[in-house]
């Protein structure tokens, strides 16, 4: 095994209690908010492939269980496109309800011999 450093992109919720207005302010459920989200990287992934459709699996997508823990408290990260689209569905800044933080982590790696 090898030691091999690699940068970490870490976006975090800034306050659950902030989102939670933000997200009944808009009028959105856990669900309504995962679709719109998904959508939204929907469009954007289409918008990052000259107009032509990606399959799902090719793109960034968010889970229900996603946007539920956020909503809960019972997790306060996600990724930075889903953070992104959050963001731009509720029409914020993405700094009004997200941190995002780049360290560098070290992890052990199979040398490929």
């Amino acid at each position: 095994m090898a030691l091999t450093k690699v940068k970490k992109h870490t976006v975090r919720l800034t306050s659950t209690q902030i989102f939670n207005d933000v997200r009944d302010y808009n009028g959105y459920s856990v669900r309504t908010l995962t679709d719109a989200v998904d959508n939204h990287l929907a469009s954007m992934a289409r918008k990052n492939n000259g107009g032509r459709a990606v399959k799902r699996a090719d793109r960034p997508t968010v889970s229900k269980s996603t946007i539920g823990n956020l909503t809960s408290g019972a997790r306060d990260t996600c990724s930075a496109d889903v953070a992104k689209a959050i963001a731009a569905v509720f029409k914020v800044p993405a700094n009004t309800l997200f941190t995002s933080k780049i360290t560098t982590v070290t992890r052990e790696v199979r040398s490929t011999k």
